[in-house]
């Protein structure tokens, strides 16, 4: 006679010898916990929220980061700057010559600071034509042992040795190059205006790809 599997397992346990019985029920009370967690954690996993709550999400935390270093450096670097800057180097703009006397002593407390390297000359400097965007600018490469620093140099209308011109050093930046602060665009022309201004200008080649320029700092 056929009985329900519930009934015939009960039948079965009743015929067990007495000690095994123990074994039995707490092989089928595993069983049973087996099955709850896995349906409780199916239950939570399908309910569960992506975020836990209160927990802020990676780019957000990047993102706050970003703005508290972008709000120190503003004040710091920007808002700052006169007061401390007051304090460092006490300018003294009455005339050439003051000023460049009353801003000597910080120039080589900045100098000793940087620890530039020696970087002597070790062969003549080269230049030849190299115009840019509507600018008779010329491409200038000096030897300086294995680094060879190289530029872009223009100079204002009207400049000549007897009538110089200020000098002013244009630094490119990712993805850009030389002519760039010549041109339109993020630089917005910024060379060309220090010319109109009646600057010279001398723009620097630097490394402006991310993986190469990184592969040099390390």
């Amino acid at each position: 006679m056929l009985v329900p599997w519930g009934q015939s397992y009960t039948l079965a346990l009743k015929h067990l010898p007495y000690r095994i019985l123990p074994f039995f029920t707490f092989m089928r009370s595993l069983v049973v916990l087996k099955y709850l967690l896995f349906y409780g954690l199916i239950g939570i996993a399908h309910f569960a929220p992506g975020q836990p709550a209160g927990v802020e999400s990676a780019d957000s935390m990047l993102a706050n980061y970003e703005g508290q270093l972008h709000s120190y450096f503003n004040k710091y670097l920007v808002d700052d700057y006169e007061k401390r800057s007051g304090k460092a180097w006490n300018r003294d703009y009455s005339n050439p010559d003051a000023l460049l006397s009353s801003v000597a002593p910080n120039r080589e407390r900045w100098r000793k600071v940087l620890n530039p390297p020696v970087l002597p000359k070790s062969g003549p400097l080269k230049s030849r034509p190299h115009p840019t965007a509507g600018v008779d600018a010329s491409w200038i490469e000096l030897p300086m042992g294995l680094i060879t620093a190289q530029a872009l140099l223009a100079f204002p209308e009207g400049a000549t040795s007897s009538n110089p011109a200020p000098l002013v050093i244009v630094v490119h930046g990712m993805r850009g190059t030389p002519e760039s602060v010549f041109q339109p665009g993020i630089y917005h022309s910024c060379a060309k205006s220090l010319l109109e201004a009646g600057f010279a200008v001398l723009a620097l080649m630097n490394l402006s790809v991310r993986e190469t320029r990184n592969n040099i700092d390390q």
